[in-house]
């Protein structure tokens, strides 16, 4: 079946789950660079990036299946605009952070998006705001957009040109698809072996998504509120230490064993030699979980050739 269904969320679903891999990528870069940054979502925007705890960037981050165009009456860039309204509002006298507006989409050609790129050659604040100032006033543009446009309007004349000031776009950014290459490219374990290189991913990825779930869980009292570009710089070179060429990955979650699997083990002698130690029900199936544990990596690193059979039985020998 390939037909769409007529209710599917799944555009929107993969938004979120690009929000929260693009947010990793966004924090990974900044580790080097500032050694206080550090990331939350969803609280003043899709993505803020910190100072230590003051908001120095707000990322909107937009995801489409398709290539396309965004322009100057698109609804990313409208509610992107009226998203950042109210953060300017939360913020009060606080410096202006730098409002990011990242999109897998191309920006138009001539559209008042090339005026607001980080390009210094084709930037002209002074111009985009005008042009946006005017489509705002329009009575003829979307009705999508027009609660958006009117509330840009409705910030005073000072408050437009130091939002606008603060915009910057980055167009054709990397599809939900391609994330994983940028990743690869930022934390350098492009030139690691490739099997490798995914599993470094897996965990780290593994790692983020309870880190992001501990972030945006408000019904948690003690919920976290930030991660840093620290801990993050952590956490990678751990995970890296354990694919290194002198030692093979060993995964930290013990796997809990099914009761077949322990039916399984019942006729094994190192069992038998358990029970007449007269160790109880419990201690047995912890032992046998170490045992299962390592079987389960000898397994893991033969079909994934990290040795070879006769490297495993002359280290047995």
């Amino acid at each position: 079946m390939t037909e769409k269904m007529p209710h599917s969320a799944a555009g929107q679903m993969l938004g979120y789950l690009y929000q929260c891999e693009w947010a990793l990528v966004e924090l990974a870069q900044r580790w080097f660079k500032d050694a206080e940054a550090a990331l939350r979502m969803e609280m003043l925007d899709d993505i803020d990036l910190l100072h230590g705890s003051v908001p120095v960037e707000l990322v909107q981050s937009k995801h489409h299946g398709g290539q396309g165009e965004i322009g100057s009456t698109s609804a990313d860039l409208w509610r992107s605009v009226n998203s950042w309204c109210d953060a300017l509002e939360i913020l009060g006298d606080a410096p202006l952070p730098l409002l990011r507006l990242v999109t897998t989409q191309r920006v138009a050609a001539g559209s008042l998006l090339e005026k607001l790129r980080a390009d210094p050659q084709t930037r002209d604040v002074a111009a985009a705001l005008a042009a946006l100032e005017e489509l705002a006033g329009d009575a003829e543009g979307p009705k999508t957009t027009r609660p958006w446009r009117e509330r840009f309007l409705r910030c005073t004349p000072v408050v437009r040109e130091a939002l606008v000031g603060q915009i910057v776009v980055d167009d054709l950014a990397p599809r939900v698809s391609e994330v994983d290459s940028k990743l690869r490219e930022v934390i350098g374990v492009w030139k690691t072996d490739q099997g490798q290189s995914q599993e470094i991913l897996e965990e780290l990825k593994g790692w983020w998504w309870g880190v992001s779930k501990e972030m945006l869980d408000r019904s948690n009292p003690s919920r976290r509120a930030s991660v840093s570009a620290e801990e993050l710089r952590t956490k990678i070179d751990y995970v890296m230490s354990k694919y290194a060429q002198t030692s093979l990955p060993i995964s930290d979650r013990l796997e809990r064993l099914t009761e077949e699997e322990v039916a399984r083990y019942q006729d094994r002698v190192f069992v038998a030699q358990l029970q007449l130690l007269k160790l109880g029900r419990r201690s047995i199936r912890f032992h046998l979980g170490e045992y299962h544990h390592a079987w389960t990596h000898r397994s893991r690193w033969l079909h994934r050739h990290y040795v070879d059979q006769s490297e495993l039985d002359q280290f047995e020998a």
